[in-house]
């Protein structure tokens, strides 16, 4: 524990550090349950949450139906996630809120609300619409290849005739040229 020495406020303030320290004891015993220690545990966790839990208020509100003239009714809201620290740091994590509503023809009802803020939505559908996006592209490059790959084994046969008629023409042309130039007397 930190505390300001008091004594002169002319001079510098000093800073001194006090401790104390519980001596532990080890020493267990063969009637000990092993579990027993799990309630000390479950206190550590409830004093974590009493130290973190601070109180920020509630919300009320009263309701008058526009459709029945006799019905009209009141809600206490209490903010859940709001009173934690831990949790009220963390922008991006659901708004919890419980909300218990009174009303006449006597109803009572409890509501648990949860809200995410706008810049969490928009992360999100941002992330899912980039991924849609990548994934639309990669699925038509796949779908281009498919086809483009079932085209040409369906085309095969035609390339393979079109190549033999080129192939014939050439051979033909050459065949042509060397028998018959060469056969002419030269005039």
């Amino acid at each position: 524990m930190l505390r300001r020495s008091r004594t002169d406020p002319t001079k510098a303030k000093t800073t001194t550090t006090t401790s104390t320290s519980s001596p532990i004891s080890n020493t267990t015993t063969k009637n000990k349950h092993p579990l027993s220690n799990k309630s000390t545990q479950s206190t550590g966790i409830l004093k974590g949450f009493q130290q973190q839990y601070h109180f920020q208020g509630f919300g009320w509100s009263f309701f008058k139906s526009l459709l029945s003239k006799r019905s009209m009714g009141a809600s206490l809201r209490i903010p859940i996630s709001a009173n934690f620290d831990f949790y009220d740091k963390k922008l991006a994590w659901p708004v919890i809120t419980t909300t218990t509503y009174f009303g006449y023809p006597w109803v009572v009802a409890t509501f648990l609300n949860a809200s995410l803020p706008v810049e969490a939505i928009k992360w999100f559908i941002g992330g899912i619409i980039w991924k849609i996006t990548w994934a639309a592209a990669i699925l038509s490059a796949c779908l281009r290849g498919i086809a483009e790959g079932i085209f040409s084994v369906l085309m095969l046969p035609w390339t393979i005739v079109q190549a033999f008629v080129q192939m014939t023409k050439y051979i033909k042309a050459r065949l042509y040229k060397i028998f018959v130039y060469e056969t002419l007397p030269n005039a």
